[in-house]
Parts: structure tokens; C-alpha cells; sequence
């Protein structure tokens, strides 16, 4: 089932907020949510949503960061002393790590980053409805006198030989994220496929999509405790590719980002062994390994650059 369809089948009993003070950009979004959620109301600041939401609380919030009157960090906060379990997905444009931690702070798990194509807004929505709709499933079967088991939204293999404690201690993993574990398969099996196409030979937009889907990793690992350190070093791969301009490189530079591939793999052998297997049993290695990858590409790329531009001032 594509994404569309599996969107108006979760979200077309939901209710969903726009505050964007983009009027251009709010109309935009307003008009995609109006094609699967049951109703749909906006505003341009955050203090306008407020008022609103006080009167006509919303299942859903999409707010923009940097808005008039009142940001939408502020109005997250105020959100969630409302209703803790408010379900807030931010637009923004901001990347700095000073930022991202603020919204892991107030409780916000889904992020979209400006410029934004429709695809991804679906998707996080998609993950947003799904939970929600389960949820109030979940809560609607509560009143029956037979306690039932805990949800389950996929059966993921787990190896016996790791205890319980073990895997609790390790990275805390719930029935519960479930959802967030199969994102992260995708997304780890996305960069594997794009990283294979640097093969073809390497352009702007292969590195752009390999940075995009780094920050998506980064933004589901970041929320998962033990995780946080290599979620660190996958944003600050994310943010290096994005600074990278492949028409002021040579053609020996380009070719250093073979050691993508061993990147890659190592990523998805983590997301693997950490989440599917439950074998893993040092992030820290995990996390020492990905940083010298990086630290070596960085060496590889920048440092050449650097030196190419220095002997140009003699």
C-alpha cells in the first residue's frame, strides 16, 4: 500500500493544526493535510495557535520554529504542559546541534527539515497517525475485564542468548518502538542502495540524498538513550556531506568517497545488530569506528581541498 492511501486510511478520523507564518507555505500544507485529515485548522504565530488549540484541541500540531509573537519551541512547551502526550511534528530549517537537542528536551520525536518535498511530510505523518489511531484502539479495549497483552506492531527476531537485562541496559528497547526500529531498517536499507550508486559515479544529488537520509537516522537514534553518541556522529556525517561543493574537488578527491561504503555497512550492521539481533553488546565500538570513518573522510576530502587552496595564495 503506498504511502497516500495508508495516510487517509490513519488520519481521516484526525484532527491537525498548521501554524506556519508563511502564509504561502501554511496555505500549502493546509491544502495537503485537507486531503486526509477529517478537519483542519491553522495560524500564523504561536500564541494565534494557542488560543485556538485551547478551544479546539488538535490530534496532530505541524509548527514551523522561527514564527512572530511566540516560537514554535515556546508553543511545543506550552503543548505539552496542556497534554503530555501531544503529538508536535516541527518544520524548520535550523540544523545546529544546540537546536535539535531543545526539541529532544520538550519531547518532540518527529522532524522535518526546509526545504521539504510533500513525500516526507506524508511519511512522518504516517508514523504520527499510526501510533495515535493505535493508541486510541488500544485505550477503547481497555475497559474490557481481560487484561490483554501488550500491543505488538511487528514481530522482530531476538536472539536468546541476550537476557532481558541485558538488552534494557544496552538501549532500553520497548514493544513500543517498534514503528521507530522498522523506519530506522528502511532508512539504513535507503543509504546502502544509495551509497552503491556512488559507483555509477558521484554527483550533488547522490550526496544530498545520502545526507538527507543520515539526518533521518540521526533524528530516530537521537531519541533512543544509549544511542545518542553514535546519533551525534551520523549528524555531524550528515552535516559534512552537506557542506561539501563536488565541483571545487578533483577527480582523486571524489574517488576517496569509496570509504562511504564501509560507512554505510557499518550502519546498517549496527541498526541490525543493535535492533534486530539485540547481539550488540559495545556501542562505544560501534561509535569509535564511525567516528574514525568520518574523521578519515574528512582527512581525505577536506583536508586536500584545504591544501590545494593554500598553495593557490603562493
Amino acid at each position: 500500500m503506498s504511502i497516500v492511501k495508508e495516510l487517509k486510511n490513519f488520519a481521516k478520523n484526525l484532527t491537525v493544526m498548521i501554524v506556519e507564518d508563511d502564509k504561502q507555505l501554511n496555505e500549502e500544507i493546509v491544502n495537503l493535510a485537507t486531503l486526509f485529515f477529517k478537519d483542519v485548522s491553522f495560524a500564523y504565530n504561536g500564541i494565534e495557535a494557542l488560543e485556538i488549540y485551547k478551544h479546539n484541541p488538535a490530534d496532530i500540531v505541524i509548527t514551523d520554529i522561527t514564527m512572530p509573537k511566540m516560537d514554535g519551541v515556546t508553543l511545543s512547551k506550552k503543548l505539552k504542559e496542556i497534554d503530555e502526550n501531544q503529538d508536535i511534528l516541527i518544520i524548520s530549517a535550523h540544523r545546529d546541534m544546540e537546536f535539535l537537542v531543545k526539541l529532544i528536551d520538550v519531547g518532540i520525536k518527529q522532524l522535518v527539515y526546509k526545504p521539504f518535498d510533500h513525500q516526507e511530510l506524508m511519511y512522518r505523518l504516517l508514523r504520527i497517525c499510526e501510533d495515535k489511531v493505535l493508541l486510541l484502539s488500544l485505550h477503547s479495549n481497555a475497559s474490557v475485564a481481560e487484561p490483554k497483552p501488550a500491543l505488538q506492531k511487528s514481530v522482530l527476531p531476538k536472539k536468546n542468548s541476550v537476557t532481558q537485562k541485558e538488552k534494557t541496559v544496552l538501549l532500553d528497547i520497548s514493544d513500543d518502538m517498534s514503528h521507530e526500529i522498522e523506519s530506522l531498517v528502511e532508512l539504513g536499507d535507503e543509504l546502502e542502495y544509495e551509497i552503491d550508486n556512488l559507483h555509477h559515479g558521484i554527483n550533488a544529488q547522490s550526496i544530498e540524498m545520502i545526507a538527507s537520509l543520515l539526518l533521518k537516522i540521526y533524528t530516530t537514534l537521537s531519541q533512543m538513550g544509549a544511542t545518542a553518541n553514535i546519533a551525534v556522529v551520523i549528524y555531524e556525517m550528515s552535516n559534512f556531506l552537506s557542506t561539501i561543493h563536488l565541483d571545487t574537488l578533483t577527480k582523486e578527491q571524489k574517488e576517496k568517497f569509496v570509504i562511504m561504503k564501509y560507512i554505510g555497512e557499518d550502519i546498517v550492521q549496527f541498526i541490525s545488530s543493535a535492533f534486530i539481533t539485540q547481539e550488540l553488546s559495545n556501542v562505544s565500538l560501534v561509535e569509535n569506528s564511525l567516528r574514525a570513518s568520518l574523521e578519515q573522510l574528512k582527512q581525505n576530502v577536506f583536508d586536500e581541498c584545504l591544501i590545494e587552496e593554500d598553495l593557490e595564495l603562493f
